[in-house]
């Protein structure tokens, strides 16, 4: 399994799910709409859940994503590899608004950064900090309907990076494609429940997601939301392209992810106000090399801490009394 699949697998678990389809997609593919299904309207009152977008606007969004992988080689624990705190920092505008009260909206990175760890040596510190300065200014798009349909989703390429520096450049693909959450079309009130589910492939690997979602409580335009998300995959083969551009044969014989979060969503902006997912994902993996096969088990841990920063700091958080509604 690639690095680029087993990076998005995680990004599905720890990130709401919005109608950009499934992170797993193909490039090159449309995106796909997940499947909603509204399991309990909730109390009454009951209206829809509806985004009220500002021409305009402009949000600034931080999250922070910790990492350790835990892996054996034939029932052979290896050392445990454990990733620094993650920063990285998003500022989204409103470009216009359409005809049809979609959203076209503007991505910039302001920033990426590993936040300091003392397990780590200086000079891989050193070597991330290098890296990650070349994702500032990198630039997106995406499309947002006032339902949180997102479409056109999209990052200018940046060729040549290292590792560390394309592991955030998916990270960022993923936050602008899965920044709105999708709600049902029905009316719904507090204590509502709706399923989104979705099925993708990448990379040769056919995985299925289902996400859980409640409205805990809603005050006007405040939201409090609350989430689970289950990712399963059948036993299957994978074919993903080796480091000297030949195809690799895998097995997988099992995956299974499972994750949760919260949310502060005020429906005036695109990103949570503020959140805190973490995930968990099980991948066994049957490698045929030069030898005898090899049967790989990961066990992966992700958490994830998401802030839209303090006025002054660039961007416009008010939360206007008369938004127009849309």
């Amino acid at each position: 399994m690639s690095r680029r699949t087993l990076l998005q697998l995680l990004l599905v678990l720890v990130l709401p799910a919005s109608g950009s389809g499934s992170a797993l997609a193909d490039d090159d593919a449309p995106a796909a709409q997940p499947a909603v299904k509204l399991l309990d309207a909730g109390v009454e009152p009951r209206s829809p859940l509806r985004y009220r977008f500002m021409g305009g606007g402009v949000q600034t969004f931080s999250v922070i994503e910790r990492r350790s992988t835990a892996v054996t080689v034939d029932g052979k624990p290896q050392p445990t590899r454990k990733s620094p705190p993650i920063k990285m920092t998003v500022k989204l505008t409103i470009m216009s608004i359409d005809e049809n009260r979609n959203a076209h909206c503007e991505a910039l990175c302001v920033g990426v950064e590993a936040l300091a760890d003392p397990t780590l040596p200086a000079t891989t510190m050193e070597l991330m900090k290098q890296s990650f300065a070349t994702l500032a200014g990198v630039k997106g798009e995406c499309v947002i309907s006032n339902r949180g349909e997102v479409s056109g989703a999209k990052v200018e390429d940046k060729p040549d990076l290292d590792p560390y520096a394309a592991e955030q450049l998916e990270n960022l693909r993923q936050a602008i494609a899965r920044c709105a959450m999708l709600f049902p079309e029905e009316p719904v009130g507090a204590g509502a429940r709706w399923e989104l589910r979705e099925k993708a492939s990448d990379a040769g690997i056919s995985a299925e997601h289902v996400q859980t979602v409640q409205l805990k409580g809603r005050e006007e335009d405040e939201l409090d939301l609350a989430y689970e998300t289950v990712t399963s995959a059948p036993e299957q083969d994978v074919i993903t392209p080796g480091e000297a551009g030949e195809n690799v044969k895998q097995h997988l014989k099992s995956m299974a992810g499972k994750g949760r979060g919260t949310l502060n969503r005020y429906l005036g902006w695109i990103f949570p106000v503020s959140g805190e997912s973490s995930a968990t994902i099980d991948i066994v993996m049957q490698v045929s090399g030069g030898s005898a096969p090899q049967e790989i088990h990961q066990h992966i841990e992700t958490s994830t801490t998401m802030q839209s920063l303090p006025a002054g700091a660039g961007q416009q958080h008010s939360r206007p009394d008369s938004a127009p509604a849309h």
